[in-house]
């Protein structure tokens, strides 16, 4: 070997051990709140998704309703040696076993451990996604994110304790019975006569927005706008059935100028009355928290070309078509007998 290679060779192998090790370790992310879905930046490579890699909770099938106070275990499917399973959403919960990042810092949403259970203490939505690598290399993530809407648990009826105590202090079971107020009692909770009174349904209507995303429509297929909905959905803090994709269209010759490709998506959030007025109060749908939920889903930035305005139901539309109609039969029904008694 001569002088020049045999310092050229020295000289590359000081770099390589000065060189930092790098890993495929879920501690060396470096931050809790570090990107690990489809497209965000890994161990110098693009994070690719796959229909292989799937997390849901345990007995709980991904879009149901889970509750507060209980605790949910895991289901992992093409878990690697080294994953991490993250929960984003609205709903408050963490896990039990958390993740402790080599920075010391704890993420109390995510988790390393595929034993671990999950709690929530607060209502709304979870969202479950796994990301995982088999060293230093591609990570992979889950295509689909497993969603969940989180609310309190429907509290049950009677626990039976008045009965027992009844028992307990001499009388018989016949007695207990007689002074246990029947389903039909028309007793209500108040003490009053008249029959139980249902909880009032809350009114739902549908929050109406307008945004321009930069694709075509070819390019817009059933995968994107899934995922669409989906980031709707986050953002509006609803499950990704309340969200309806109404119409798909090219984009204005105005917007088409300014951008080469661009459709017009027309969609609509159903929820209640005081979710709606919470929705356009807070901002939960303006175009940067948009754009910032349809980016973890991977789809480019949209352009809000209609804010939020909220429209009835159709059932709500059936319920005033049907008053109105009752309204003109009573009239009607009224001047026939005016004037039979007239003609009378």
């Amino acid at each position: 070997m001569s002088p020049g290679n045999m310092v050229a060779s020295f000289a590359l192998l000081i770099a390589l051990a000065a060189a930092p090790l790098v890993h495929g370790y879920p501690g060396k992310l470096g931050s809790c709140t570090r990107d690990i879905s489809a497209s965000a930046t890994i161990m110098g490579q693009s994070v690719e998704a796959s229909t292989a890699k799937t997390v849901q909770l345990t007995g709980q099938a991904c879009g149901g309703t889970i509750v507060i106070g209980t605790a949910y275990s895991l289901t992992m499917g093409g878990a690697a040696s080294n994953f991490v399973v993250d929960l984003s959403g609205t709903a408050a919960g963490t896990f039990a076993t958390k993740q402790t990042l080599d920075t010391t810092e704890v993420c109390e949403k995510r988790t390393t451990t595929s034993s671990d259970t999950v709690t929530f203490t607060a209502a709304g939505t979870a969202i479950f996604r796994m990301t995982t690598a088999t060293g230093y290399g591609t990570a992979t993530t889950t295509e689909t994110t497993c969603d969940y809407t989180v609310q309190a648990a429907e509290s049950g009826g009677g626990s039976g304790s008045d009965t027992t105590a009844a028992s307990g202090s001499g009388a018989t079971e016949a007695e207990a019975a007689s002074t246990t107020p029947s389903p039909s009692s028309d007793t209500t909770a108040g003490g009053t006569t008249g029959g139980t009174k249902e909880a009032a349904t809350p009114t739902e209507v549908f929050v109406e927005m307008s945004v321009t995303v930069p694709l075509t429509i070819a390019e817009f297929t059933d995968a994107k706008k899934t995922s669409f909905r989906k980031g709707v959905a986050n953002s509006a803090g609803t499950a990704i059935d309340k969200v309806e994709i109404t119409e798909v269209k090219a984009a204005d010759r105005r917007r088409r100028m300014l951008l080469e490709t661009s459709i017009s998506v027309d969609f609509r959030v159903k929820v209640t009355e005081a979710k709606a007025t919470e929705l356009k109060s807070s901002g939960a749908l303006s175009e940067a928290k948009l754009n910032e939920k349809l980016k973890a889903e991977g789809l480019p930035a949209v352009t809000v070309t209609k804010a939020a305005t909220t429209s009835k139901s159709a059932a709500q539309r059936l319920t005033g078509g049907g008053m109105l109609a009752r309204t003109l039969l009573s009239l009607g029904v009224a001047l026939l007998v005016h004037r039979a008694a007239a003609l009378g």
